[in-house]
């Protein structure tokens, strides 16, 4: 967990960010978040924080999560969330020069006067944010799904991530009867599905059902989060003929 005692400006870069600024701005952490683990509240220092500052709790709390087809949303709160563990794009602010600062449009003296603001009024505004992203609810339970795992279920260890470095130099033909040697958990279905999408052709009898298997429960999943039919997916799939049918999967 990185200590938010000492207040530092961020260069942050972002696709979340508007395009016409270079998807970077200066931000400002606020508070570690109360709920998630290595993920900092920033707040955007382009713009004035007079809202953040002056609005009652519930009126912040809806300006910070008001949606895009409101009519306030061009009014919302500019904080934002960084998880630490998706590799945010982050540094100093003394990475920018002068020119740098014209082409990503950025008023020094502007972002001052916020970061003054913001510092004046922080304890009221790190109260505010307390309340508000204590209040929002826990995470679903942890995916035990070692693809979802790849960020919520921590890192490899060196020994695992040197077997991941010999896999890639062993030669095809050995590969069907290759056991790595980890104490990750992960790692076995990682390695069966990892063989599934590149070499489909050296599974067995045993692994090809199985993987046929995972493939069409991928698709159910996908197709229902889409709320979206087989029939519609076909013909979706039908105007890019480089695809398979997915009947064929």
């Amino acid at each position: 967990m990185i200590s938010l005692k000492e207040k530092t400006i961020w260069v942050h870069t972002s696709r979340m960010l508007t395009s016409e600024h270079g998807c970077t701005s200066l931000v400002l952490p606020m508070l570690a978040h109360p709920l998630r683990q290595n993920y900092v509240i920033s707040y955007d220092l382009r713009y004035d924080p007079e809202s953040l500052i002056r609005l009652p709790i519930d009126e912040v709390e809806r300006l910070i999560f008001v949606s895009k087809d409101d009519p306030d949303y061009d009014h919302r709160i500019r904080l934002k969330g960084i998880q630490f563990n998706k590799c945010p794009i982050l540094a100093p602010v003394s990475v920018l020069d002068e020119d740098s600062y014209n082409r990503l449009h950025i008023s020094k003296a502007v972002c001052q006067q916020h970061f003054d603001k913001l510092m004046k009024a922080e304890k009221e505004i790190i109260k505010k944010l307390t309340i508000i992203y204590g209040k929002e609810p826990q995470r679903e339970n942890p995916s035990d799904d070692p693809d979802q795992q790849i960020y919520s279920g921590g890192f490899f260890s060196d020994n695992d991530r040197d077997a991941f470095t010999r896999l890639h130099k062993v030669k095809l033909v050995d590969l069907p009867t290759l056991t790595l040697s980890t104490k990750d958990l992960r790692v076995p279905e990682m390695f069966f599905r990892w063989k599934g999408r590149n070499y489909n052709d050296i599974l067995s009898e045993l692994e090809k059902k199985r993987w046929t298997t995972f493939c069409l429960e991928q698709r159910q999943k996908v197709l229902k989060h889409r709320q979206q039919t087989l029939e519609a997916y076909q013909q979706q799939l039908a105007a890019y003929p480089q695809f398979r049918n997915p009947t064929e999967i």
